[in-house]
């Protein structure tokens, strides 16, 4: 609905619920929306109000006691004026892998979410909608370390770990229709608090436990100018956009809580290893693309994005050892990586009938660069932006009164300084 996601994190419960449709652009998409997309975008456009009362209620249950229950209801206040739709989803199941040492299930989850809408349209040229979704869930242990090849879904872990996490989201999306143009305003705000705990040593040692708090605000403002949805040859897009995240963690630690876990970490007692850290990013972008028809069959299209991006990290670390909570701190970190970047998009497309095209296209990916604040090592800090070249060549097409579909693509993707998560010795 308009209203980019950062992370997995937001995208809860999980399971889709009073969905309209979802659409699928493969790509690199920079010039279409405001937030940029270095590999494609999933749009989910979830149902919109109605004018008379509707009420949907959903149940299903399987394996593993897997249950889930949806409603929905919409109804209209006044009457093409302004509308309301409410909808939910309740999803839960028990774990389908058994802690051997614990002798108990791992990986059950439960969560659950609601979104609410309201849709005010004075007249037939202004449309403006409020929207504003919830959901939080419950996770027992995602760590996946099967003990026994025979058997992969039998783990041993001494912590049984927990994932508690939240997400609120609220976006205000104004519409209007003038004479051969539309603009539209997209006003949003994410919120995700993640509370995380697993064993940290993935084994029935009592080594190491992890623990991890983030919280996540996410401010962004959209603008796009357009044509009509009825233009035709030259159909056209200009728009602007501007994002504040501030993403905090504080703590995340590994506690180590006996005398091996110690020794492993190379101190001399038994506490923990405490990191604090918080970023700081603001991107400013703008965009536009152009589809041109010189000819009938024929469609070109030229799009271009300029992006600035601005990044702050202030981090902490520091060893606080049991009993007489003293301390070992590494330097204090406040550093900050910027960039911009110029991300163009070239296509055409031809169409020898109504049912059979060919198109190629040339577009630049960009992920921009960022610093990893779990290395205590400054050569190892920042992480250098992403980007590629991506050319696709492919044929659609249709056949018996569009009872079948038949279409081929072929990829190639260039991608230089791959940004990549990895694992040190420690987890």
């Amino acid at each position: 609905d308009d209203v980019p996601y950062e992370n997995v994190h937001q995208f809860l419960p999980g399971a889709l619920f009073d969905t309209e449709r979802i659409e699928v652009l493969r790509g690199p998409q920079s010039t279409l929306y405001g937030r940029n997309s270095q590999a494609g975008v999933v749009n989910i456009i979830s149902r919109q109000p109605t004018n008379s009362p509707e009420i949907t209620l959903g149940a299903s249950y399987g394996n593993f006691n897997q249950r889930q229950l949806e409603f929905s209801a919409s109804d209209a206040v006044i009457e093409d004026k302004l509308k309301f739709r409410i909808a939910g989803i309740y999803d839960a199941r028990d774990g389908f892998t058994e802690n051997a040492f614990l002798d108990d299930d791992a990986n059950n989850l439960s969560s659950v979410a609601g979104r609410a809408n309201l849709v005010w349209t004075p007249s037939n040229k202004w449309n403006i909608a409020f929207n504003a979704t919830g959901a939080g869930n419950n996770d027992g242990d995602n760590t996946y370390v099967p003990i026994d090849q025979e058997d992969p879904f039998e783990t041993e872990l001494n912590i049984p770990g927990n994932t508690d996490l939240s997400i609120n989201t609220q976006s205000l999306r104004i519409g209007y229709e003038g004479t051969g143009f539309k603009l539209t305003a997209i006003t949003a705000r994410n919120g995700t608090n993640l509370n995380y705990n697993a064993d940290g040593d993935y084994s029935s040692e009592d080594l190491f436990e992890f623990d991890t708090r983030q919280e996540t605000t996410i401010v962004s403002q959209e603008i796009r100018f357009q044509s009509p949805d009825d233009a035709d040859r030259l159909r056209w897009i200009v728009g602007g956009y501007f994002q504040d995240r501030n993403y905090d963690i504080d703590p995340q630690q590994t506690k180590f809580s006996t005398a091996g876990g110690a020794a492993f970490l190379g101190v001399e007692t038994a506490g923990s290893s405490v990191t604090q850290g918080r970023y700081d990013q603001t991107t400013l972008a703008g965009f536009g693309q152009i589809d041109f028809k010189p000819i009938e069959p024929l469609t070109l299209t030229a799009g271009l994005r300029y992006e600035n991006s601005d990044e702050s990290l202030e981090r902490r670390s520091f060893i606080l050892s049991e009993g007489d909570n003293s301390s070992e701190n590494t330097p204090f970190v406040d550093s900050s990586v910027n960039d911009d970047a110029v991300i163009p998009k070239f296509a055409v497309e031809y169409s020898f009938s109504s049912n059979i095209s060919t198109y190629g296209s040339i577009t630049r990916g960009y992920k921009p660069p960022t610093q990893n604040y779990s290395t205590d090592d400054p050569t190892l800090r920042d992480v250098e932006a992403e980007k590629s070249w991506n050319y696709e060549l492919g044929v659609k097409s249709s056949w018996l009164n569009d009872r079948l579909s038949f279409n081929v693509a072929g990829f190639i993707n260039n991608v230089s300084d791959l940004q990549v998560a990895l694992t040190g010795d420690t987890g």
